[in-house]
């Protein structure tokens, strides 16, 4: 005779609630607790450079850990988070907490097509840049909207011409 085993179901037992809590020492103000840095970086340099050690090596001295820095294109292309996790005495190791892509847009590459493309270029507002050599073509636009309208209007100038 062949006998089926019945399913026991487990038994749960309650995990008895821990008493710890909080102390005020081990609490504080941010500004107490760490710093908070922004950096601009520079038009040529990309945004993995920042998770480089080595980026960081002129001015890891003032660096510590849980520091925050908001690094900023100089463009106005983009916004970043990062925290320090450990610095050293010529380096940084650090985590991006946090990125904004500041043009609104889904690729920062233009067609292949285009000879020109609008970016956002932080004082100078909206610019209608020259793809092949960088060159500002106009600028001082508020919107991408403008600035959209200035290239298509540049663009007829240079075909009937």
């Amino acid at each position: 005779m062949n006998q089926v085993a019945t399913p026991v179901a487990p038994t749960i037992v309650p995990e008895k609630k821990r008493d710890v809590s909080a102390i005020p020492r081990s609490m504080g103000l941010a500004e107490a607790k760490r710093r908070d840095f922004v950096v601009d970086v520079p038009e040529d340099h990309l945004r993995s450079d920042l998770l480089d050690p080595a980026y960081w090596a002129h001015v890891s001295r003032e660096l510590s850990a849980f520091d925050r820095i908001e690094a900023r294109s100089e463009t106005g292309e983009w916004f970043c988070e990062l925290v320090v996790v450990s610095a050293g005495r010529n380096y940084a190791v650090m985590r991006e907490l946090s990125f904004f892509d500041m043009t609104g847009s889904a690729t920062s590459e233009p067609p292949v097509e285009s000879k020109h493309m609008v970016m956002l270029r932080g004082p100078k507002k909206f610019c209608v840049v020259r793809i092949s050599d960088k060159a500002i073509i106009s600028e001082g636009h508020s919107s991408r909207i403008d600035a959209e309208t200035a290239l298509i209007q540049y663009e007829n100038r240079i075909a009937a011409s």
